[in-house]
């Protein structure tokens, strides 16, 4: 099955099938079943044939679920008045209907989405949105029949749940790699949106590694334009081998229906949250204890970088791995156990999916030299192993703004802790540092590399240099994060 798409000449036969079906639609009589039309319908016959296989094999193994979530108390609208209670209570058979009274009630809200069996044993894979804030839970097979599930876990921080339903002989499908998925590789999803069952539909993946979605905390997402619509969370996005690849999830859209963008986890991340969920019901990630940004191509010129690939070190919090380990603030990380790193957000992914103890090996770029620093991977105790603080919008040309040193009156209004800094108290709104992303209650820490104790030592560092760019570490109570001024 596979061979069919890998072969460049059977490729090249269907392009040739769909062009010769679409020229061959005037001919009539003979010439509509010349040689060349008949062998173009068997080549688009057998491309059919693939995606066939693909739904028949999987369907059984897809679910319909149904949870239903306790929604928070609200009060009664309708107050009866003196007297009418009694009247009303015996009127409805002694209790008061959802409205009327001032006491509080509970109202369930039922949701419904897809999910999948990864075992004969009855686990089923699905979407913590769709299952993990559930009271109870039902599924629908594919012949009809519902059962109850159980909850073993879920991870909303990918967005993952994993479900148990009783008894054995289920179907199910096979979970892969997302590794080797390419952008233009052919995939199906399967599903229930809006309630229709064992929805089949077919694309190709759009792209790989999308983040910053704001979707979860954990984003690699695989992005495709097979049709995803809601009702198909939890569903499995399949390759054409009939593996699993991912978890289908989220959408785009501005409809609230299908646009051509879905998103699915990929199935490398899956597979290391499943094993955990099963024997443990929830996930321990590994912890680094650094704030990292993305480089954009002004920072990356600062630093002397030949690209914007790679994660960059704004912050390393004191008593953590990183720490012990002696990154330092500046550090750009190139590499997470010999594995490049494009952004922040596959240094967060693969140190929250690298087990506590394991020493790893970050390979870094300080002071415009490579190097390796060892360290040993925490464990993550709820607080974020690497916040990703992206500056709010991209340097442009000149400088426009005012500081003072830190004072207690100043500290105490921006609720800062602070000792020394050079305190931004007025930007131009108009001007290059507002488009950099600097604003008043910020503290530049650091300038070029140089410490920066008061509002003087910042001036030093801007008028002792012609550059046309500025590089500067600000703190603003949140964290720490890198700029560059340009003039």
């Amino acid at each position: 099955m596979p061979a069919l798409m890998r072969s460049p000449l059977r490729a090249t036969l269907i392009i040739a099938a769909i062009i010769a079906l679409s020229t061959g639609a005037a001919l009539t009589g003979a010439d509509a079943e010349a040689p060349h039309i008949a062998a173009a319908k068997t080549e688009l016959r057998g491309f059919a044939t693939v995606f066939r296989d693909i739904a028949a094999e999987a369907k059984p193994g897809v679910v319909f679920i149904e949870a239903e979530v306790q929604r928070p108390k609200v009060r009664g609208h309708a107050q009866p008045g003196p007297g009418q209670e009694d009247m009303l209570r015996r009127f409805f058979g002694g209790k008061l209907p959802p409205g009327l009274g001032g006491g509080e009630e509970q109202r369930p809200q039922r949701g419904a989405g897809t999910g999948f069996f990864i075992s004969e044993d009855g686990y089923i894979l699905t979407n913590h949105h769709v299952a993990g804030e559930a009271v109870s839970l039902t599924v629908t097979m594919y012949d009809g029949s519902e059962t109850s599930a159980e909850l073993i876990g879920s991870d909303p921080e990918t967005d993952i749940a994993l479900l148990k339903v009783a008894g054995t002989g289920y179907t199910p499908l096979r979970l892969g790699s997302s590794t080797d998925l390419q952008v233009g590789d052919w995939v199906t999803a399967i599903g229930n949106p809006f309630g229709l069952t064992q929805t089949v539909t077919v694309g190709v993946v759009s792209a790989k590694g999308r983040s910053h979605m704001g979707i979860t905390d954990y984003e690699d997402f695989i992005q495709t334009d097979a049709a995803i619509n809601p009702g198909n969370s939890g569903g499995p996005l399949l390759n054409l081998d009939g593996e699993v690849v991912g978890i289908n999830t989220a959408i785009f859209s501005r409809s609230g229906g299908n646009m051509g963008i879905g998103f699915a986890i990929p199935a490398d991340l899956v597979n290391q949250v499943v094993e955990q969920l099963r024997d443990a019901g929830s996930v321990t990630r590994g912890y680094l204890g650094v704030m990292i940004q993305d480089l954009d191509q002004a920072l990356a010129d600062s630093f002397g970088l030949p690209s914007t690939k790679g994660a960059l070190v704004a912050q390393v919090r004191d008593g953590t791995p990183a720490a012990a380990a002696g990154l330092h603030s500046g550090d750009v990380v190139l590499r997470y156990r010999g594995k490049p790193v494009a952004n922040t957000a596959s240094v967060r992914n693969a140190v929250s999916l690298t087990r506590p103890g394991t020493e790893a090996i970050l390979s870094i770029v300080r002071n415009g030299k490579e190097q390796d620093v060892r360290v040993i991977i925490g464990a993550l105790d709820g607080d974020t192993i690497a916040r990703s603080n992206r500056p709010s919008s991209k340097p442009s040309n000149d400088f426009g703004f005012t500081a003072s040193s830190l004072d207690e009156a100043a500290r105490k209004r921006f609720g800062l802790e602070l000792e020394t800094g050079a305190l931004i108290t007025a930007v131009n709104p108009n001007g290059p540092a507002f488009k950099a992303g600097l604003r008043p209650g910020m503290v530049v820490v650091q300038a070029n590399g140089a410490a920066i104790n008061s509002a003087s030592d910042l001036t030093a560092v801007l008028t002792g240099t012609d550059a046309k760019t500025v590089r500067v570490l600000i703190s603003d109570g949140k964290g720490s994060r890198f700029l560059v001024l340009k003039r």
